[in-house]
């Protein structure tokens, strides 16, 4: 949704100085991955926006019909390749509906004077949610017990499959970013003790957040009793 918002206004602004050099400008947005209902209703809502919804498109499919449009919103499928760029012959920017940019060549957007957006925090409280949620139903043993239920096991599976609670258990948390920021605060709830290894957290924000800091991921693993990983992923 902030990428919707911030992409039309955008937009919006270099209307407005279209209309300042007496020009009229009517923006084409091609959006070619799903997106939210809210997104399609906002880009909608403007009348000097007009947005085309062509999910599914092949590379070449993409490639014809790019130098159509000023803008391109897409999420993970899109390949935003230099051929692509090479094409476009008016497009002014492209936004990512979400967190990372590795689908969008951004030396060649650079050399065509083309802006690239995300939404670096739209999906992070959903995301430390979902990985808090893993932790709990791996300390309970919640697909195992789950099964044993289904398969008729309900008491063998409840006596294999109790768990342990997470009160009072150390946890080690393996970068501290937005994501891994919001899952400290939730594990906290839970009275867990939080360990971090951050190379970017400094000592203050360490105490701030009330969690010890490690200088080495493994003086962080030392003694953890559950380990969560929030950091890139690279080669």
């Amino acid at each position: 949704m902030r990428l919707r918002v911030i992409f039309v206004g955008w937009l919006l602004l270099l209307k407005s100085s279209y209309a300042t050099a007496g020009l009229v400008m009517q923006s084409r947005i091609l959006v070619s991955d799903p997106i939210s209902e809210k997104g399609v209703e906002l880009l909608n809502a403007h009348p000097d926006i007009t947005a085309d919804f062509k999910v599914g498109l092949s590379p070449e499919e993409l490639i014809s019909i790019i130098g159509e449009y000023d803008a391109l919103i897409v999420r993970s499928q899109t390949k935003v390749t230099p051929e692509v760029f090479a094409a476009a012959t008016k497009l002014k920017a492209v936004g990512r509906a979400g967190v990372g940019v590795d689908n969008i060549n951004r030396d060649a957007a650079n050399s065509h004077g083309v802006i690239v957006m995300n939404t670096p925090t739209g999906n992070t409280i959903s995301t430390a949610e979902h990985a808090f949620t893993l932790m709990c139903a791996t300390a309970r043993n919640i697909a195992l017990g789950h099964a044993g239920v289904i398969n008729g096991n309900f008491k063998a599976a409840r006596k294999a499959y109790q768990g342990i609670e997470l009160n009072g258990k150390t946890l080690a948390v393996i970068g501290m970013g937005r994501i891994g920021s919001e899952f400290t605060k939730r594990a906290q709830a839970f009275n867990m003790k939080i360990v971090a290894f951050d190379p970017f957290l400094t000592q203050s924000r360490a105490d701030e957040m009330k969690v010890s800091l490690a200088s080495t991921p493994d003086e962080a693993l030392t003694g953890a009793d559950v380990v969560t990983l929030h950091v890139p992923m690279t080669d």
